[in-house]
Order: structure tokens, then C-alpha cells, then sequence
């Protein structure tokens, strides 16, 4: 619990300076995961939101018609300023590790750099799969530095099947990713 309240502390007080310093970090990432996927409409998870950073990637991309975004993150500084960029109704102070949701409801999750910020990487694994629909999309990136690849890989294979592995030395994550099993009505 102290790791999370730690968490939170510094999230919030530099939370109007995280896109000034982290957007071309996190677009470089978003660049990667859709070069190898796509969205369909439905509704999808972005566990570890901040600033929507993701959201305003994926306004960048043109049409994103029938697709819902869903956005949690711990820190209500990081929130109020995404609301504040894109009047998102769908933003929800919450926990990866306890997230809010039923079972099998979200088409994909999205979690960028967000899940070494939490006390217990398998207990937010285990809750996206579990919020995650049967065949649905996943992308996951954890900061490298600390982490084997080879355990991470076979932690998050153990709760989320067929992900493959995103290896690019540029970037500072390591980057999982499922597709979606139908993969029509995309962009």
C-alpha cells in the first residue's frame, strides 16, 4: 500500500508536467502497438490512462468511430488534466490491481508503462485478463529497466495467452500484444 500512495503522490505533483515530458516517449510506443494492430468498434481499457495521452494518439489517427475508450488511473491530478484536454465522460479513478469492472466486458485493454507503478505486477495482470473479453485485444508495455524479459513474458502468458513481444532497443518498455481474433471493421 505504501508503494501505491508513493505512486500516487508523485503522479499528482507533476502531473501538469507530464506531457511536456512524456508524450513523444509514449506516442513512440502507440506507434509501435499499431503498426502490428488494429481496433475494431466496441469498448476497450485504458488501465493506467494519466493524462489520455492514448486517447489523444488515437484522435491523431483519424477515425476512431464506434470505439469507446474507458480510462482509469490512480492519480486525480493525471485525470483532471486529460478531462481537461478532451471532455472525456469516461474517466474513472481506480486501480489496476481492483479494477471496477464485471467480467469479460471490454473488446481490448491498453496498459502503456503503467504496470511496474503498481506493488503486485500479477495481481494487475490477472485483473486485466480478467475484465478482458475471451478473444479480446491486449498491448502491455513494462519499463525494462529491472525487469527480464523472459519471466515477464512467462508471468503475463500465465493469466493472457498468444501475446507476442514488441523487442525495439529504442524504446525504454518491453511491449506485449494479442490482436483481436476478428480483425475486420478496423483502422
Amino acid at each position: 500500500m505504501e508503494k501505491k500512495r508513493k505512486v500516487i503522490q508523485d503522479y499528482n505533483s507533476f502531473a501538469e508536467f507530464y506531457d511536456r515530458r512524456y508524450r513523444d516517449i509514449q506516442n513512440y510506443k502507440f506507434q509501435l502497438i499499431f503498426k502490428k494492430i488494429s481496433l475494431i468498434k466496441g469498448i476497450y481499457l485504458d488501465a493506467g490512462s494519466g493524462t489520455n495521452l492514448f486517447f489523444e494518439f488515437l484522435k491523431s489517427q483519424g477515425n476512431y468511430e464506434g470505439i469507446r475508450i474507458i480510462c482509469v488511473d490512480m492519480s486525480r491530478e493525471m485525470l483532471k488534466i486529460g478531462k481537461d484536454k478532451h471532455l472525456i465522460d469516461y474517466l474513472i479513478l481506480g486501480d489496476i490491481e481492483n479494477l471496477p469492472f464485471r467480467t469479460n466486458i471490454f473488446n481490448g485493454v491498453i496498459s502503456i508503462t503503467s504496470l511496474q507503478n503498481i506493488p503486485t505486477i500479477e495481481k494487475g495482470v490477472e485483473e486485466i485478463q480478467r475484465v478482458l473479453k475471451k478473444k479480446g485485444l491486449v498491448a502491455i508495455s513494462i519499463l525494462k529497466k529491472n525487469l527480464v524479459l523472459s519471466k515477464l513474458h512467462e508471468l503475463l502468458n500465465k493469466y493472457i495467452k498468444n501475446l507476442n513481444i514488441i523487442q525495439e532497443d529504442e524504446c525504454e518498455d518491453w511491449i506485449f500484444f494479442r490482436k483481436l481474433k476478428e480483425d475486420k471493421n478496423s483502422f
